[in-house]
C-alpha cells in the first residue's frame, strides 16, 4: 500500500491512512510513503541553494517543512510518542545541515537531502499506527532497495533488493507487524543513499511488491483512480474501471500522472494487479490495472497529455542513407543522460535523414555528465540557437522562454553536442 504526498500531506492525511490501513490488516499489508506534498520540491530546492554555497540559507529555508511534520505529530501522537518523533526531527536538522554542507563538493549529497521528507513520513506514520493499536514499524527503505550508483535516479539492483526486502520484511509480516518504508529512496550497496527520480515512491511501492510476490500493489492518490482525462482540463473526465499493463504504461508514457512509468514494469515482471485508489474516498473502487484489459464501446478510453517538453530537431543530407544514424543520435543522449521520448523518423526515404526527439524536462539532469561535450560547451560552441522562441518546433515547450527553466538550456547544449559531432543541422 503506497500512500502519496497528498495522502499524508498533514494530521488529518495521515488519520486517513491510518484507517484505511487498519481496514486492510488481516490482507498483512506494508505500508510505502511519501514525503507530505511539495517538501521533496523544497528539499530538492535546498540543495540547489546550497549548490551556490549557501548552505546556511538552505537549512533556514527548511525550517518550514520541518515545522509541518512537527504540528502534523502534535496533533497525532502522545505526549511521549510526540516527544521520541521530535527528536527525530532534531536529528534529521543536524543530517540536513551535515548534507547541505558538502553538496557543492559530493555529487551523491543531494540525495541525502531528498531523501529525508520520505524518512520523516516513514517515521510519522509508523508512530501514528503504533499509537492507535495498529503493530506497526519503521523500516528503513535503503535496507531493502539497492542500486547502482547514479545522482538523482538511480536504477534499482534488482536481484539484490529482492533479496534484501524479503530479508527485512518477511520477519516482520509473520509476526503479524505492518512493515512501514520510505519511498523514492535507496542506497547503493556501500550504503550510499540514492534516489529513484521524481514519483519514484510508486516505483519503491512496485519494486516491494515484487520482491515479496504481493497479491496486489494499491497505489492510493488523491484521486479515484485513472480518469479519461486530466480532470482540471476536462472536469467531466471519469475513472477507468481497468486497464491492461499496456495501457497504463501508455498513458503513465504520455504524461497520465497517477502512476510513475517504471511502477508497471516490477507488475508486469511478476503479473502482479496494480490499484490505484483514493486515500479521501476509499470506498471507490478505483482503477484496477492488470495484463488484460475489459473491451470498451468507444473508440478512445483516455487522453493524456505531457507539458515541459523540449523539441530536438537533426537534419543531415551527409547522412542520407547512410546506416548508424540513430545509434550516433542516441550515443549522444545517453553521454548526456537524458532520456529522449520516442523519435519522428522520416517518411519519406528520398528526404534528407531527418529526426525529431521530444524529451521531457524531468529527464533531463542539470549538469552535463561527458567531459569531451562540456569541454566543446564551454571551449568552442559556436552552434547558434534561437532563444526564446514561442515556438514548439524550437528547443523549449510551446509558450515559455528558454531562459525561464534551466533545463531548457540544458536540451539547447544537447542539440548544440549533436550538431558538433555529428555536422548536422539541429535545433
Amino acid at each position: 500500500m503506497k500512500f502519496g504526498g497528498t495522502s499524508v500531506e498533514d494530521a488529518a492525511a495521515v488519520e486517513r491512512v491510518v484507517g484505511i490501513v487498519r481496514a486492510a490488516l488481516e490482507q498483512r499489508p506494508v505500508v510505502v510513503v511519501s514525503a507530505m506534498a511539495r517538501v521533496t520540491d523544497a528539499l530538492l530546492a535546498a540543495a540547489a541553494r546550497a549548490g551556490q554555497d549557501d548552505a546556511a540559507g538552505a537549512l533556514a529555508d527548511l525550517d518550514a517543512v520541518l515545522a509541518r511534520y512537527r504540528d502534523a505529530a502534535r496533533r497525532l501522537l502522545p505526549d511521549a510518542d510526540r516527544k521520541r518523533y521530535q527528536q527525530t526531527i532534531t536529528a534529521t536538522r543536524a543530517e540536513l545541515a551535515a548534507d547541505l554542507a558538502r553538496v557543492p563538493r559530493d555529487p551523491a549529497a543531494p540525495d541525502a537531502v531528498a531523501a529525508q521528507g520520505e524518512r520523516l513520513s516513514a517515521a510519522l506514520v509508523a508512530a501514528a499506527l503504533a499509537a492507535r493499536a495498529v503493530p506497526a514499524r519503521e523500516v528503513d527503505a535503503r535496507r531493502c532497495i539497492l542500486t547502482d550508483t547514479r545522482p538523482g535516479k538511480a536504477e534499482p539492483l534488482i536481484p539484490e533488493t529482492d533479496v534484501a526486502t524479503r530479508a527485512a520484511l518477511q520477519p516482520l509480516i509473520a509476526a503479524g507487524t505492518v512493515p512501514v518504508l520510505g519511498g523514492y529512496m535507496g542506497a547503493t550497496p556501500e550504503g550510499v543513499t540514492t534516489t529513484l527520480g521524481r514519483g519514484g515512491s510508486d516505483y519503491s511501492a512496485a519494486l516491494v511488491g515484487a520482491a515479496l510476490g504481493a497479491e496486489e500493489i494499491q497505489i492510493w492518490t488523491d484521486v479515484s483512480g485513472v480518469l479519461t482525462a486530466d480532470p482540471k482540463v476536462a472536469p467531466a473526465a471519469r475513472t477507468i474501471t481497468r486497464l491492461s499493463f499496456a495501457e497504463a504504461s501508455e498513458l503513465a508514457y504520455f504524461g497520465a500522472r497517477v502512476l510513475h512509468p517504471k511502477t508497471i514494469l516490477p507488475a508486469i515482471r511478476h503479473g502482479i494487479p496494480v490499484r490505484i485508489r483514493n486515500s479521501r474516498a476509499p470506498d471507490d473502487a478505483g482503477t484496477l490495472v492488470t495484463a488484460e484489459s475489459e473491451v470498451v464501446p468507444r473508440t478512445v478510453k483516455a487522453i493524456a497529455y505531457k507539458t515541459g517538453v523540449s523539441i530536438v530537431s537533426v537534419t543531415s543530407t551527409r547522412m542520407l542513407g547512410a546506416y548508424g544514424f540513430l545509434r550516433a543520435l542516441f550515443e549522444v543522449f545517453e553521454r548526456q543522460e537524458a532520456a529522449p521520448g520516442r523519435p519522428n523518423l522520416p517518411a519519406s526515404t528520398g528526404a534528407p535523414a531527418r529526426v525529431v526527439f521530444s524529451s521531457h524536462l524531468d529527464t533531463v539532469p542539470p549538469y552535463i555528465p561527458a567531459r569531451e561535450d562540456k569541454e566543446f560547451l564551454h571551449g568552442r560552441g559556436a552552434y547558434h540557437l534561437h532563444r526564446g522562441r514561442r515556438d514548439a518546433g524550437h528547443a523549449g515547450d510551446r509558450g515559455a522562454d528558454l531562459r525561464d527553466d534551466p533545463r531548457h538550456q540544458r536540451v539547447a547544449d544537447l542539440a548544440r553536442c549533436v550538431a558538433h559531432q555529428h555536422h548536422v543541422r539541429g535545433r
